[in-house]
């Protein structure tokens, strides 16, 4: 969709929780595994609480008042005391660990994790922020919003940033940006009977 005017920028607000609750989802729903719903519902929200409790600054781009991307950032190694968002994201882990496929999804998130730290450890240098999750609404890409997105954060704080990516991410969009890769990690993994090799890839600026 070609956009008649500029989308706006604005810091996020408890309203817009639902929307990037289903960017997360749109986001990931072909990289787990799952035949049963609340499956897909728990993992969103166990990520989405995630990215609550790590975050310093969630960035939403509209258009017609209607949230069409968001960028979420954070630095903290730790994250936030956030009670309320800890309390959710446990309850949806424990969820998961009670079905079998969600310990499946559970086990190989984990996997990402050791091999995000991995390429943490091996970096050059740290960068002084973390983009955690950029998402565009499929219907709204190409439209220069994910670059706004970007801006907005580089206007800001400026400074370094990285990112980690897997194969099913925009890399080259990243680049065109000026995100270096710096590091990459792979294994093999079966995702509903197939087998292909995972690779995630930390980028910096």
């Amino acid at each position: 969709m070609l956009l008649k005017k500029a989308p706006a920028y604005r810091k996020a607000e408890k309203e817009d929780f639902s929307m990037i609750r289903e960017f997360v989802r749109r986001n990931y729903k072909d990289r787990w595994e799952f035949d049963e719903p609340h499956t897909e519902k728990r993992l969103t929200r166990l990520f989405f609480y995630t990215y609550m409790i790590y975050r310093d600054n969630v960035t939403v781009a509209t258009y017609r008042d209607q949230v069409v991307g968001v960028l979420i950032t954070g630095k903290g190694r730790f994250g936030h005391f956030s009670p309320v968002f800890r309390l959710k994201k446990a309850y949806h882990f424990i969820r998961l660990k009670l079905t079998r496929e969600g310990r499946k999804n559970l086990e190989h998130f984990n996997k990402l994790q050791d091999m995000k730290k991995q390429l943490s450890v091996s970096a050059e240098n740290a960068a002084s922020e973390n983009i955690l999750f950029l998402y565009v609404s499929r219907d709204y890409r190409r439209n220069g919003i994910g670059t706004g997105l970007l801006k907005q954060i580089s206007n800001e704080k400026g400074g370094n940033y990285s990112i980690y990516m897997d194969q099913m991410d925009h890399r080259a969009f990243m680049e065109s940006h000026g995100f270096v890769k710096k590091n990459e990690s792979s294994q093999m993994r079966e995702l509903n009977k197939k087998r292909f090799r995972e690779c995630v890839a930390l980028y910096q600026k």
